[in-house]
């Protein structure tokens, strides 16, 4: 049989079908994706041995559930078009029982230039996220997505609801019972789901693009980073409340501390190869520390895993100054007729209104809110009123005729 030093001899090998090699939880089995279209099973013991080999149509990637009682994982493959050949992206669940496979659940996919699957922490739930580079319809710069759910329980693949637009981010709360999504057109609109697949509240439309769960359930961060201005709103979600709101500008790294009570963000190269920082915030937005990197290049932070157990604490209340500031009425300024300056104010006043906070949601308003979301608006500008149809009548007894404004 072939020995793991193949490897390096494998052609074909593409940068985005990397890595071939996959192990399963407790690294008892090895998988290795073989060309375009073979997968190989062994089991991890001195020799290496052979368990089982399976053919597919195509094979570009595979991921292993986190489950430990079973060995259960999702091999897919994207759409593949040469010269007048075509292959249908598709994805295929299946579980492996130490001697062979049992297939659970296949689905072709449309539209399908690039496929990942992201599992649950639980293992029993499991996200295919399709898109394609290009939108034949020419509304979106960034091609269609599709986001569809599986679960291993009751075998159903049903697609998950989002705004018209591109899913910029999605992730699962670290308990497997929820997850959010970032979709849409600029600003974009941040929904929390059940695992049901129901909508329960949104999180604004802002200018957002990613998401970090903290380990223990119960803050999640919300920003706009890369080309994005920086900007991070800090939620509670069991209380769906918006607990601190920081900015941290041409952010490349971010992650929770194991007590869930501070966050990092970090200017890394070679994203940026000045300037380079670390910030370390507290969970409600303050800034606790700021690490200068100037005269050198900073390439990646993370933190210390930690053997303590925590517990979850809500959030601390803000600071008295914070407090007293809130309450105090924003000043009024006189503006002159006519000015500019009237129209900087309501631009202002339309950026307040996206950040503002979250609100309840079901999957009708979804849909509904996806369907207005096509209509592009221009920050300070009034909507257009509908046009009047002219509507022209027969000719009266006198030869003329009449004109009337259909309402």
């Amino acid at each position: 049989s072939r020995g793991l030093g193949d490897v390096q001899q494998e052609t074909g090998v593409k940068r985005e079908n990397w890595p071939i090699t996959y192990f399963s939880p407790g690294d008892k089995y090895m998988f290795r994706t073989i060309g375009k279209n073979k997968l190989e099973i062994y089991s991890c013991d001195n020799a290496f041995s052979l368990l089982h080999t399976q053919e597919y149509t195509a094979i570009d990637k595979i991921a292993i559930s986190p489950l430990q009682n079973r060995l259960i994982f999702a091999s897919f493959a994207q759409e593949h078009v040469q010269g007048y050949e075509h292959t249908q992206a598709f994805i295929q669940f299946q579980e492996f029982t130490g001697e062979k496979l049992t297939d659970l659940q296949k689905k072709n996919l449309n539209k399908a230039d690039q496929v990942d699957a992201i599992w649950s922490p639980d293992g029993l739930n499991c996200f295919v996220w399709s898109q394609s580079a290009f939108d034949n319809t020419g509304k979106s710069y960034y091609g269609e997505h599709q986001l569809h759910l599986f679960n291993i329980s009751n075998k159903l693949f049903k697609q998950i609801p989002t705004y018209e637009g591109p899913i910029h981010d999605l992730i699962w709360n670290p308990n497997s019972q929820d997850f959010i999504v970032i979709s849409g057109f600029m600003p974009s609109g941040t929904v929390f789901f059940d695992k049901n697949l129901n909508a329960k509240y949104e999180f604004g439309k802002n200018h957002r693009n990613v998401i970090k769960w903290s380990n223990l359930s119960r803050f999640a961060l919300i920003a706009g980073f890369g080309n994005l201005a920086g900007d991070i709103d800090i939620w509670d979600t069991f209380l769906t409340k918006k607990v601190g709101t920081c900015k941290a500008n041409s952010t490349a790294s971010c992650s929770w501390s194991p007590d869930s009570r501070r966050f990092v963000t970090a200017v890394l190269t070679p994203r940026l190869r000045v300037d380079n920082e670390l910030k370390i915030w507290k969970h409600n937005g303050q800034l606790l520390n700021r690490v200068d990197f100037g005269k050198t290049e900073l390439y990646e932070v993370g933190w210390v895993p930690s053997k303590i157990t925590f517990k979850d604490r809500a959030a601390s209340p803000p600071p008295k100054e914070e407090v007293k500031s809130a309450q105090e009425k924003p000043k009024r300024l006189f503006v002159m007729p006519g000015n500019s300056a009237s129209l900087s104010a309501m631009i202002d006043a339309e950026k307040k209104s996206q950040t503002s906070g979250g609100k309840a949601i079901t999957n009708f308003d979804l849909a509904n809110q996806a369907k207005e979301s096509q209509q592009r608006k221009v920050p300070g500008a009034k909507m257009p009123e509908p046009k009047k149809k002219r509507v022209r009548k027969k000719k009266t007894d006198q030869g003329e005729e009449d004109d009337k404004e259909d309402p």
